[in-house]
């Protein structure tokens, strides 16, 4: 659940706890600590470890990353996992959140939504705030639990309180939407500056689109024209589109000929698909300008459409090809794709099954 979701980011939790050691360990753990940061892991897990199996919090989850990443020692996902479930089950946060990651995502375990709730709630519990966040979209999309709005609301707010850019983005569009709460534009405004002034490009995006409209805010077209550049910056092309459509002399029909191919379509026109017809699942990005300037560049033997799909951690911009009658259509013009879309497996699916999808937003 994200970029966000501390994915990616598991050393963090190596040295950003502050639970008090007796003077004899911390002070091993502080060579460990230093051996690591040298890139020395053999000589860090052979310190940290006898401080792990003795019960040291801060060591069990420092063993469980090098495990994870195979730093010192041979990586090993059940000895990662052993060592993540001692440091969460001792009331770490980082674990915790990491261990319900694992479960979400099925890394090094079978996936269980239930389970990756189970643990998010104990570090959204210790102030976690990324945890905070992934029980927001839990709650939002009713996976591993109960859908509820409201719900969602109460952890997009803890989030957005600590300064969680994406709970701030996320209260903002509940706000916005009236997801959970009455819509209210001038909270969502609010919500999404904060965010937007921490770089969300989609906040930066939504803000604009308030001071375009006047909604919740006064109408400041200059101001509006800000914050689109810097979501266009981010590679987000929605506020590249805005752009075009706003400057002098340049349609939006010129600004799609200067780059030789026509944009590719976005979610209304997936939702306005025969549902029984069937397209083609390309790839997908976190970057909806780089995927949308790869499907500019590809020959592809239908038009092209995307969308943001939320049910992925994090949530991903997924491209389709083409509307097909059956699926044997579908599955011939699959084999016309270009090799290197065909290497990252294209599959067909029926659009019923993608505007399931689009509708959860």
């Amino acid at each position: 659940m994200r970029r966000c979701l501390r994915c990616g980011t598991l050393a963090v939790g190596l040295w950003a706890l502050s639970h008090a050691l007796p003077a004899w360990a911390l002070g091993s753990f502080e060579d460990g600590r230093a051996a690591y940061a040298a890139g020395d892991y053999a000589r860090a897990f052979s310190i940290l470890k006898p401080l792990a199996e003795a019960g040291d919090a801060q060591a069990e989850l420092a063993l469980a990353v090098m495990y994870d990443r195979g730093e010192g020692v041979r990586k090993d996902n059940a000895a990662a996992l052993n060592w993540y479930k001692k440091a969460a089950e001792a009331g770490v946060p980082v674990a915790q959140h990491d261990l319900g990651l694992k479960y979400y995502n099925g890394n090094g375990v079978p996936k269980d939504a239930a389970e990756a709730v189970k643990w998010w709630r104990m570090a959204a519990g210790n102030g976690d705030a990324d945890s905070q966040y992934n029980l927001g979209l839990m709650y939002t999309r009713g996976t591993g639990v109960a859908q509820d709005d409201q719900a969602a609301m109460q952890w997009f707010e803890k989030a957005a309180a600590q300064g969680h850019a994406l709970g701030q983005y996320s209260l903002g569009a509940a706000y916005a939407l009236g997801r959970g709460t009455p819509v209210d534009y001038q909270k969502a405004a609010e919500w999404f500056r904060k965010s937007a002034e921490q770089g969300t490009p989609q906040a930066q995006y939504n803000l604009g689109v308030l001071l375009e409209d006047g909604r919740g805010v006064a109408a400041d077209p200059a101001e509006a024209r800000k914050w689109f550049k810097q979501a266009a910056a981010h590679g987000l092309e929605a506020a590249r589109r805005k752009l075009a459509a706003a400057s002098p002399g340049r349609s939006a029909a010129g600004a799609q000929a200067a780059a030789g191919r026509p944009a590719p379509h976005g979610q209304d026109w997936i939702a306005a698909q025969n549902p029984g017809s069937y397209t083609i699942q390309l790839m997908a990005s976190g970057s909806e300008g780089s995927l949308v300037s790869q499907l500019k560049r590809a020959s592809l033997p239908g038009e092209a459409a995307y969308f943001l799909n939320t049910q992925t951690v994090p949530p991903m911009y997924t491209a389709l090809c083409g509307v097909y009658a059956n699926y044997d259509e579908a599955a011939a013009a699959m084999s016309r794709l270009p090799p290197d879309l065909q290497k990252q497996s294209p599959w067909v699916r029926k659009f019923a099954t993608i505007q399931a999808l689009i509708g959860k937003h």
